[in-house]
Parts: C-alpha cells; structure tokens; sequence
C-alpha cells in the first residue's frame, strides 16, 4: 500500500494482512498504513502477526489512532521482530 493513498481498512483487511505477515512463504518487506486510522484493535491484530514474521523490515504506521493502551504488544512486536529495521509510528 503507498502511503500517499491513506485508504481507510476495515478488520477483516488487516485480519487478512496478518494472516499473509504470518505466512513465511510470503516476502513482504515493507507494510505502510498511514493515515488509515487503523485503531488499538487493528493494531494489536497487526503487531501481534508481526512478532513471527521475518520478512518484513519496515513498517509505517503513522497517523493511526493508535494509543498507549497498545505500546505494550507494540514493545514485545519490537523485541521479538528483530528483523524490523525502521518503524514509524508518529501522530498517533
């Protein structure tokens, strides 16, 4: 997804998004939802596919809603994707 787009997903996409992250047959590398005002549910949906998936090294989640009620599974998806080489999470 191109940032510049800022399409606005349901659950069942990113319910589906982490079903694809989880896969390791697949290779995505760069996941960026800005601006899609995901929320803390979709979030934690997407994060917690996230800490098994080895691909992926650059996730853009700016401008998402996203509140401190979530930065626990946000620090455990850092601490076990060691893989994730850039994370934006700004404006949430």
């Amino acid at each position: 997804l191109e940032s510049y787009l800022k399409p606005k997903l349901g659950f069942a996409t990113y319910n589906l998004i982490a079903s694809i992250a989880e896969d390791q047959y697949r290779r995505l590398k760069t996941l960026s939802f800005e601006g899609n005002k995901m929320g803390d549910h979709c979030f934690v949906t997407l994060a917690s596919a996230l800490c098994y998936n080895t691909t992926v090294t650059v996730l853009n989640i700016n401008d998402n809603n996203i509140t401190d009620s979530s930065m626990k599974v946000c620090a455990e998806m850092i601490h076990m994707a060691s893989h994730l080489q850039a994370l934006f999470l700004s404006w949430n």
